[in-house]
């Protein structure tokens, strides 16, 4: 979800790092407070810029990953369903069987609904979990009630960058 969490902020270039790392510096922690007066999620990963002062960090919001597979989504059913019509198949096996990355909650600044930002978010957790496994797939619930998921694949030459742009293209229109 987007929300106002800074006033006209200058964005040089976006960053994101586990919240347990940047907390344990008080002035950082202080402004992950100031952002989130009723706190961040211990597993959080916190997206944010360098502040133009040179005075640490401005926030931009936070995003929390977990292992969950796709067939937990509120949506998994239509997925299901479709895939049965079209293709002839139940893809819930193969889909608990594949490793899954579920961005589980996200709030981010309304600063950030720019797709050249959102394919920064997009590309650094698209990469932090590529070095972990061949196959994979990224999903969530989108605010619009749909399953939005991309399956990636190491093998693929093309791979990251569609399921970036994919991404950063839907989450141009959330809410």
């Amino acid at each position: 979800m987007y929300q106002n969490l800074q006033e006209s902020p200058t964005i040089n270039d976006i960053w994101s790092v586990p919240y347990s790392n940047l907390r344990l510096n008080s002035a950082t922690n202080e402004k992950c407070i100031n952002a989130f007066p009723k706190g961040i999620p211990e597993d959080a990963f916190v997206v944010y810029t360098s502040s133009q002062d040179n005075k640490g960090i401005v926030v931009l919001g936070y995003y929390v990953t977990d292992d969950l597979d796709m067939t937990h989504s509120a949506y998994f059913h239509t997925l299901r369903e479709l895939t049965l019509q079209y293709e002839g198949h139940d893809p819930t096996l193969d889909i608990r069987n594949t490793e899954c990355v579920h961005i589980s909650e996200w709030v981010f600044d309304d600063s950030l609904r720019n797709e050249l930002y959102l394919q920064r978010i997009f590309s650094i957790i698209a990469s932090s979990f590529a070095k972990k496994t061949n196959k994979y797939y990224i999903w969530c619930d989108s605010t619009h009630d749909e399953l939005l998921f991309y399956s990636l694949n190491k093998d693929e030459y093309f791979g990251y960058s569609a399921a970036i742009f994919y991404f950063s293209r839907f989450f141009m229109n959330e809410k």
